[in-house]
This record gives structure tokens, C-alpha cells and sequence, in this order.
């Protein structure tokens, strides 16, 4: 008689060992998923760091277009109460000019003052409007918040200015003026100081003029057309802004999805601001920078 000996695990099926096996293959595998959420996470860290990044430029650049359309919109209402100041001046009450030269003369000083507010005005549009500024402005933004990113791009329309400005309105001024000499006719005559340190032309009631009897007759009217206030033609105001970023220093990053997966080592990150809240023809500066759009 044969005797068959049979030990616990000898026996052809035994599965003793399998586990340790399925252990040592899934070792691998989880550390390659610890190392891919890993990855995953420092790749959308600094994504959201550029983006914000990216926004705070764009930000940045509009509030400096704001605050020079806040200056346009500023000088828009000086613009327009020296215009007033004008109006009331040539028809004060029922007074009329000693001649047509009397008013040429005031016409003239308010010209002169009404330019040099338009010229400011230009300025403004001209140096808030420069690229080149808001460019080095975007740069210190991103050199404090993340300086290993670049700034591939920063778009503003137009280039040369905040926006374009128009002025195709007018204002119709009447005024009247004694046109010839009258040895026997005593009336009150309006006359334009001369001297500068004797009118107050940005004061509360400014006036350079003063009434004198004068022998005068025959009144004759005429009028001077002015350019109101300036006005916004132009689209919108607004900066675009491009932000770039290497991944090459994220280590778990740069290889699981550079070499692994294929993606591109380089992350980008895209916003828009413009100046809001304000308007220029009315003369209302309360611009301030808002986010337009981003994109993650």
C-alpha cells in the first residue's frame, strides 16, 4: 500500500505567495499616482498664482488709465465752467462793450484759456496712454508677485493715447457793442481790463471787466462760436495682458507631464482691465480699473 504524505501549501493548488506579488507590482504604480497628483497640483498652484498674477497687472495698467481719464474728465469741467465764465462776461446784465475791440480783448484772454485746457487735456491722453509706461508698470507688478514668470505681451488699442477725443459741438456766444463816437451821448460802457493782476479769471464771480461812461451810439451785435467740451469718440478703453511661466523648475511637474503625457512645458495666463464708472462729456471723473476678462 502506497502512502501519499500531502503538507498544508504543497498541494498543486495553493495560491500561498500571490499577495506578496500583487503588493510588490502595485508599489510602483501607487507611487507613480502619488508623484502624478503631486504633479498635478504644483502645475495648478502655479497656474492660479499666474493668472492672479496676470490680473493684478491688467489691473494695474487700468488704473492708470483711469486715473488719466478721471484728469480728462477734470479739466472737461474747467473747460466748461471757463466757457461759462465766458458767457456770462460778454452779456453781463444789459451793459454793452465800448466797441467791438473791448470784447475781441476778453474774447480773447478765454480763448487762450480754453486752449491751454485743451492742450493739458492732450498731455494727459498722451502720457497715460503710453504703452511703453504701462508696459514697465506691468513688469514691477510681476517682478514683486511672481518674478520667474515674463510678460510676453501687453496690448493697448491705439498705442499713441488713452483714446480719441472730439469736440463737435458748439457753443453760439451774442454780445453787443457800441460801434461809433458820440461827443453828446453819455452811456456806461463795458471795458476788458488789461492787467492781468487786476481780475481773477479762475476765482468764484470772475470778471475783467468795468463799466465807464463813455460817449458811444449805435449798437451793433456779433457773436463767437466755441468748441464745448470734449467728448470720447473712440471704443473702449482697456490694457490686455499676456503672462508666461516655464515649468522646468517644478521637478515632479516638468517630468511626469513633459515627457510622460506630452504637455507643453510653458503655462500662459491671459487678463483685460479697462477704466469704468466715469464719463468724460459730462464731466463726472469716477473712472476706476475693472477685470474684464481672464482666462484660466
Amino acid at each position: 500500500m502506497t502512502i501519499i504524505n500531502i503538507r498544508p501549501g504543497n498541494h498543486p493548488g495553493s495560491e500561498k505567495g500571490s499577495i506578496s506579488v500583487l503588493i510588490a507590482f502595485l508599489i510602483p504604480v501607487m507611487c507613480l499616482m502619488v508623484v502624478l497628483v503631486a504633479s498635478i497640483g504644483q502645475l495648478i498652484y502655479a497656474k492660479i498664482r499666474l493668472q492672479i498674477t496676470a490680473n493684478t497687472c491688467a489691473l494695474a495698467a487700468a488704473s492708470v488709465q483711469a486715473a488719466g481719464l478721471n484728469e480728462i474728465a477734470d479739466l472737461n469741467y474747467d473747460y466748461k465752467m471757463e466757457l461759462k465764465n465766458l458767457e456770462t462776461i460778454m452779456k453781463k446784465n444789459t451793459t454793452i462793450w465800448h466797441d467791438d475791440k473791448e470784447a475781441l480783448q476778453c474774447i480773447d484772454f478765454y480763448n487762450d484759456v480754453l486752449k491751454n485746457i485743451f492742450q493739458y487735456q492732450q498731455s494727459a491722453n498722451r502720457l497715460y496712454g503710453k504703452s511703453a509706461m504701462l508696459k514697465n508698470l506691468a513688469n514691477t507688478i510681476k517682478q514683486i508677485n511672481l518674478p520667474e514668470s515674463r510678460l510676453e505681451q501687453l496690448y493697448v488699442p491705439g498705442g499713441g493715447g488713452l483714446a480719441v477725443f472730439s469736440s463737435t459741438k458748439t457753443k453760439k456766444i451774442n454780445y453787443d457793442y457800441y460801434d461809433s463816437h458820440c461827443e453828446n451821448c453819455m452811456v456806461e460802457a463795458y471795458y476788458w481790463e488789461k492787467d492781468p493782476h487786476a481780475r481773477n479769471a479762475y476765482g468764484p464771480d470772475p470778471d475783467g471787466s468795468e463799466n465807464h461812461l463813455a460817449h458811444r451810439k449805435e449798437v451793433e451785435s456779433d457773436h463767437y462760436k466755441a468748441y464745448e467740451r470734449l467728448e470720447k469718440s473712440s471704443s473702449m478703453t482697456y490694457v490686455a495682458v499676456e503672462l508666461a511661466l516655464d515649468i522646468e523648475g517644478l521637478v515632479l511637474g516638468s517630468r511626469v507631464f513633459d515627457t510622460a503625457i506630452a504637455v507643453n512645458p510653458t503655462i500662459t495666463a491671459r487678463a483685460a482691465a479697462k477704466p469704468a464708472g466715469g464719463n468724460i462729456f459730462e464731466c463726472r471723473p469716477e473712472y476706476r480699473p475693472v477685470l474684464i476678462s481672464d482666462t484660466l
